[in-house]
Order: C-alpha cells, then structure tokens, then sequence
C-alpha cells in the first residue's frame, strides 16, 4: 500500500508542476528529479542491525529505492527475532535476508517486490529481480549482513563520506 501511496503522491507533485522532490514513506522513497544543486538525490540503505547504520548509500533521480526488512517490526524471544514478512511456504517468519532494495521507477511494483525477495533470499531473488526488464537494481543483505547486488546497482552507487 505505501508503494501505492508513493506513485500517488509523485503524480500529484507533478501535476502541481513540481519537478524535484524526495518522498520518504518509511521504507518507501521516490527521488523525484535532482537536489537543489542539480545532483542526485542520496538514499542511505539501513544496516538491519544498527539502527543508526548505513550499510550503503544510495542515488538516484526519478526512481522509487524501495525497501523491506527484519529491523523495523520485530521482537525477540530466546534469542529468536520474529518479524513482520512471512515466508508462505512455512508460515513462518523468513529467514534468508535481513534486508532488501529495490530500485525502480514504479514504488508500487517494487513494494511488492521488495517483499517478494525478502522472503526468496539472495541467490534466488536477485535472479528473480533479474528477470524483470522493469527493475534497475536490487540489494539483498542476508542473515550475516553479507551484500548481494545485481549487476545494474553500480550506477546507484555514491560514496558514504560525501553524505557526512
């Protein structure tokens, strides 16, 4: 539903003639065109286990980088994180990634997605998110906060130091 929300709100910025804009909707951003400077807008991805992290940093301009994750609705118990994004196979919780990025222009599309390789883990989601003409690039961070990338995501990619 947010990504939904998100493409709605693009389409109502624009018809407003509004050109540059960043929509943050918790997990959701659309970088619509560029900053104030002309440069891309910069995403930071969240390090699923520090909540102050930055696993990596993002950029783009007219794009959603949308993403889903253990780190936001969780508990645990004995030691066992359970959160919100079910494997349907068991029921269960899925737990082969910690984290997932999208890059797309549709944030509906890729709300869905994000979610959908969250649940298939690195190895069969970035293949999956490969086989859509439709997505730009995916990040999957797994269970041991190791970064998997398809092969597109380097020209999201910015350094960290430029964001501090």
């Amino acid at each position: 539903a947010k990504g939904y929300a998100t493409d709605k709100a693009v389409a109502a910025l624009k018809e407003l003639g509004i050109t540059n804009a960043l929509i943050n909707a918790g997990g959701n951003v659309y970088a619509m065109g560029c900053r104030a400077d002309g440069t891309p807008w910069k995403i930071g991805v969240q390090d699923p286990r520090d909540p102050q992290g930055i696993k990596m940093l993002l950029q783009g301009r007219d794009t959603a980088l949308v993403s889903s994750g253990d780190y936001q609705r969780y508990f645990e118990k004995d030691g066992v994180r359970y959160h919100h994004i079910l494997d349907p196979a068991s029921g269960t919780p899925a737990r082969a990634s910690a984290g997932t990025t999208v890059i797309m222009k549709s944030a509906t599309l890729a709300d869905i997605l994000s979610t959908t390789l969250f649940v298939k883990g690195p190895t069969e989601g970035i293949a999956l998110a490969e086989s859509f003409q439709e997505v730009d690039a995916v990040v999957i961070i797994d269970d041991k906060g190791r970064i998997f990338t398809s092969a597109d995501l380097n020209k999201y990619m910015t350094e960290l130091q430029e964001a501090r």
